[in-house]
């Protein structure tokens, strides 16, 4: 679970180009959690390997927390994309367990980032739902994580609906017109 330098080198680098433009950034953990098929897939909101998956969840962000905790403000620490459980369920999980990983892995993603020190002491987080999802079931089953620093969390979800409109040919979308 030991991140690159030259690959931690190359995120900062580019970190820096989105703030030196005035942009706010977000970093977060994107192509390792379940929706790839990638080799480098490795995050999974599965219950029964929790602990093994937390673990290396949270020596990630300890490594990336460190590298940043002098940035200011305008750099924002997201938990992960879209995660998903080990049978790459999308929407809801194939049980309950999903969501219980789920919450867990975003509980310590705050626990892991605000002890880090530096600006991460009152660094706005984001997490997110399972799936990044909308169902009523998943936006009922997400748990706000405990933080230490109230008011400096933040939820994010990713709607595709309608999805007919949503992955359409410019010529289908009429009909939403």
């Amino acid at each position: 679970s030991e991140i690159d330098e030259v690959w931690l080198d190359r995120i900062e680098e580019v970190v820096n180009y989105v703030l030196d433009a005035g942009m706010y950034c977000i970093l977060n953990v994107h192509h390792d959690t379940g929706m790839h098929d990638s080799k480098g897939t490795w995050l999974f909101a599965d219950w029964n390997n929790y602990q093994t998956m937390s673990a290396g969840f949270k020596n990630i962000w300890r490594q990336i927390a460190a590298r940043f905790k002098d940035y200011d403000y305008r750099l924002l620490f997201e938990s992960y994309n879209e995660l998903l459980d080990e049978r790459k369920t999308w929407f809801t999980p194939s049980s309950d367990n999903g969501y219980k990983a789920a919450n867990a892995l975003n509980q310590d993603f705050v626990n892991t980032v605000r002890v880090s020190g530096g600006r991460n002491a009152t660094r706005n987080l984001i997490v997110t739902t399972y799936s990044a999802g909308t169902t009523e079931k998943t936006l009922k089953s997400f748990v706000m994580p405990s933080d230490i620093l109230p008011g400096h969390l933040a939820v994010q979800i990713h709607s595709y609906l309608p999805a007919k409109f949503v992955t359409a040919k410019a010529d289908h979308r009429e009909e939403f017109y």
